[in-house]
């Protein structure tokens, strides 16, 4: 609507776009200390770039969180940052002082689509769900600090080597995180089984995080019978809209099933309270304490007809920590602070996407064929791999304009029937897609 041209894609295939294009809008969603001659090159090709922290959302100790996620070095690097809402702002802000921008708190366009009439979108897919699996409860997990292919210690490795973890303090809360995490881990393995007896007419899909290693799941799931394990390789609205409940500990689907009206229960041990828990998305489910309380939560609340769910306490903390929940969208929000800054769209100032190739021999060669041989891709893409699908080594691997091209324009139809406006998309180089006006 604005006469954006938007490209989506690889990170290397962006940065390097932008850095040849003309003067524009560069959303930034990762703010790390890795970020800062990154978000300098964007600055210095004269851009406005707009920042966010893409997981500010749910956390625990908020001053250790953002002062170990944000860097204030590549954050000013930016014209402006947007908090999720007037709680992550203020977290932010007294987390890491030395941010030297406006910290606006206006939202995050993963609410927006939440928002009727967006939502609607997602029905479809959640009816051809519903169609497969008959009723089922969503179990999303988060325990790739833990459940690696490759191991923690190989995280810890890399994050010690990256700076994620800087010093003690780090060291004592990332193992304090990793054991925690562990134990929720084996619990839920451990707990699956009885909810699964529980709730004989119910299917249980389990959705694991995209970084967690697939193979415990798929053994779950091979000697229970009506438990599922489903790659996170698209979005989880679907998943959700469909579900009798969600099921999780500290894990961002609750915030966003709570705010789709889709009751959640959150798994609570006693044994295992921790102050590395995440409060929000636990604070706006149903508390569980064993996995007998996890199914009664689910049997008097999957239908909607029981007693309500929710508290006003819980809608005030929500009013608190999202923005853009009504009135303008975040979105809008958002392009209206850009055009305000002043990053008038420039239709016709993108690069051929040729020459990004020739100026970065590496990202051609990552991209010069559609069918790689598996034995050719470097340990982190084979541990991708290997974790999405749970099995061994696929044939081929396609470029992302073909992994995503008709998943984005299916969502596009289903954007333009939800706004009346008609959008389009189509390849930039074979890493990268341009999403702007249909003529």
């Amino acid at each position: 609507r604005d006469g954006y041209r938007v490209v989506v894609g690889e990170r290397d295939t962006v940065h390097t776009t932008a850095c040849k294009a003309g003067r524009g809008l560069y959303i930034c969603p990762y703010v790390s200390p890795l970020g800062r001659e990154r978000m300098q090159a964007i600055r210095n090709a004269g851009h406005i770039i707009i920042a966010w922290h893409e997981e500010g959302l749910v956390y625990p100790d908020p001053i250790w969180y953002f002062a170990n996620r944000v860097s204030s070095q590549a954050l000013n690097q930016a014209h402006v940052v947007i908090a999720w809402g007037k709680q992550s702002a203020a977290d932010l802000r007294r987390a890491v002082p030395s941010i030297q921008i406006p910290i606006l708190p206006l939202g995050n366009p993963r609410i927006d689509v939440l928002r009727a009439p967006y939502r609607d979108m997602f029905v479809p897919q959640a009816t051809r769900i519903r169609e497969r699996f008959g009723r089922y409860i969503l179990v999303n997990t988060n325990f790739n600090l833990v459940n690696r292919i490759e191991g923690s210690e190989k995280l810890f490795a890399h994050m010690r080597k990256t700076g994620l973890i800087a010093g003690p303090e780090d060291e004592e809360k990332f193992a304090r995180w990793a054991n925690f995490r562990r134990e929720m881990f084996e619990s839920f393995l451990a707990g699956i089984p009885e909810l699964s007896e529980s709730l004989p007419d119910t299917h249980i899909v389990i959705r694991p995080h995209p970084s967690e290693y697939y193979k415990p799941w798929r053994a779950l799931a091979a000697r229970i019978p009506r438990v599922s394990v489903e790659p996170a390789s698209q979005s989880v609205f679907p998943w959700i809209i469909g579900a009798d409940a969600v099921v999780h500990n500290s894990c961002t689907t609750a915030v966003e099933a709570f705010l789709l009206g889709v009751p959640c229960v959150a798994f609570q041990p006693a044994h295992a309270q921790s102050d590395m828990n995440s409060p929000l998305p636990n604070a706006l489910s149903l508390p569980a304490q064993c996995w007998g309380e996890v199914a009664k939560c689910i049997l008097e609340h999957r239908d909607r007809t029981g007693s309500p769910w929710t508290t006003e306490e819980q809608k005030r903390l929500v009013d608190q920590t999202i923005a853009g929940q009504d009135g303008e969208t975040a979105c809008a929000r958002i392009v209206a602070l850009a055009n305000e800054l002043g990053a008038r769209a420039q239709p016709n100032m993108l690069p051929d996407p040729a020459s990004l190739l020739q100026q970065r021999p590496n990202l051609a060669r990552r991209a010069t064929s559609a069918a790689m041989n598996p034995r050719t891709l470097p340990d982190r893409a084979m541990n991708l791999l290997q974790r999405m699908t749970g099995w061994g080594p696929v044939n081929t691997l396609p470029p992302f304009s073909q992994l995503a091209q008709d998943e984005i324009n299916e969502t596009l139809v289903a954007i333009g029937k939800a706004t009346g406006q008609r959008l389009q998309a189509s390849p930039y180089g074979p890493k990268a897609l341009v999403i702007e006006a249909a003529a």
